[in-house]
């Protein structure tokens, strides 16, 4: 189980809604906590390319994890 603080469901809302899906989607995973409070993805950082390829994994683990597929 993991959870979204309000904060961050605020700043990913937002993002969404003014233009920005993408960034929203991609942010989603390394915002999620578990129950114990631990992150439940990693927060990618360096170049652009190796952050995009990161947080892909994890939206797409996220995917599976949620639906079960």
């Amino acid at each position: 189980m993991m959870y979204l603080r309000s904060a961050d469901m605020r700043e990913l809302f937002n993002e969404y809604t003014h233009g920005n899906p993408v960034w929203s989607f991609n942010h989603l995973p390394e915002r999620l906590k578990t129950m114990s409070g631990n992150n439940a993805y990693a927060t990618w950082e360096g170049g652009w390319l190796g952050v995009l390829k990161g947080q892909s994994e994890d939206l797409n683990k996220f995917i599976s994890d949620w639906t079960g597929y």
